[in-house]
């Protein structure tokens, strides 16, 4: 019986340290949206985001290597693939599209509108997003707003570019 006990409890252990270095993975558009916001993820394949992720980011997200597609148009505050990374990293990623805001006085970005925090990481990541803003807004090639401690730009690209229009009325 004291045996088994002893098993039981390392089988614990060890399934709790397994769970903070796996990485889950990212498949398709829905899988993106619904990832928790503290989680360790791996894009596992190339897929087209349509809206941005809209909880403040505090996790991982490994791109592997692919490439998502965005094709965002949105009139949030914050607007980019994800509207708010906060002490997150974003890491081996290329993304391409376009992202359109519509609002008013909007932080838009390709990678992030916001970046916040200790300690934010973008590494190995290379931006082709076009970003179209209207009116009086911000705007910047990989992320717009930064409030951060400490924030890291490691080995990233960007071709991306800003188009400033009037909304004519």
């Amino acid at each position: 019986m004291e045996k088994v006990k002893k098993i039981s409890i390392v089988s614990i252990l060890l399934l709790g340290t397994a769970n903070l270095y796996s990485q889950l993975p990212v498949t398709d558009e829905i899988s993106f949206h619904n990832m928790s916001a503290n989680g360790n993820y791996k894009l596992m394949n190339n897929i087209t985001v349509t809206q941005p992720y809209i909880q403040p980011f505090t996790g991982i997200f490994d791109g592997g290597g692919h490439t998502i597609t965005v094709d965002i148009t949105s009139n949030a505050q914050e607007v980019g693939l994800f509207s708010i990374v906060l002490n997150g990293t974003i890491k081996n990623l290329t993304i391409t599209g376009s992202i359109t805001s519509t609002g008013s006085n909007s932080n838009v970005g390709g990678f992030a509108g916001r970046l916040e925090g200790l300690n934010v990481a973008i590494q190995n990541c290379t931006n082709y997003v076009n970003v179209s803003i209207y009116d009086n807004l911000y705007a910047s090639k990989i992320f717009c707003n930064n409030n951060c401690d400490t924030l890291k730009i490691i080995n990233c690209l960007s071709h991306d570019e800003i188009i400033n229009e009037e909304i004519i009325k």
